[in-house]
């Protein structure tokens, strides 16, 4: 009886999770470098997520001040200004509108948008399935286009544009949060109401 209960006490001993001294010491300094490396990295990779997004938001800030000056351009015209300067003000204005309608550059700006606002004009149109006029619209917004211009460049009636932008953010905001996310952020009329 004894000889079993000592046998029984030995089994256990064995089962005694080891301590700190039994564990290789060179398998502990491998260990504490690997955990070190990690580290490292994980700051490393979020500095680069850091560095892409201001690069993303460097690129979206610069495209938007690029065309906004333009859309700025063609949406006020000035007040009070002699005859032939408006003539000058009614021509370059009318150049510009006539550019941004032809198809070729409305596809150009959809792939520019595309390329720095992660897919947005793709995403708009596969999972909320917005047709070509649709995306051109919101497209045009993007560069600040006012219901006016927007209607001059793809022949439109401005209360069409109007209730067209209406309906485009009603449709959004019933989407997914992410989606919606990403529209507040970059469509100028889902956060300003126009």
């Amino acid at each position: 009886m004894e000889n079993s209960f000592n046998d029984d006490n030995r089994f256990h001993s064995d089962l005694n999770p080891p301590s700190w001294s039994d564990y290789n010491p060179d398998i502990l300094v491998r260990i504490a470098e690997l955990e070190s490396l990690a580290t490292r990295l994980s700051v490393q990779l979020g500095n680069a997520s850091l560095e892409i997004t201001w690069l993303r938001n460097y690129q979206i800030s610069s495209f938007c001040s690029r065309h906004r000056q333009i859309s700025k351009y063609c949406n006020t015209a000035p007040r009070g200004c002699p005859k032939r300067e408006m003539e000058t003000y009614e021509a370059i204005r009318e150049h510009w509108l006539r550019l941004y309608g032809t198809s070729e550059y409305l596809d150009s700006l959809e792939t520019e948008i595309s390329c720095i606002m992660g897919g947005l004009p793709d995403i708009l149109r596969s999972n909320l399935l917005f047709s070509d006029m649709e995306i051109r619209i919101i497209l045009l917004d993007i560069c600040g286009f006012n219901y006016r211009s927007i209607g001059i460049i793809l022949g439109l009636n401005c209360k069409t544009v109007s209730s067209k932008k209406v309906k485009l953010r009603q449709r959004i905001m019933q989407f997914e949060e992410n989606v919606v996310g990403m529209c507040l952020n970059l469509i100028p009329m889902m956060s300003n109401g126009n």
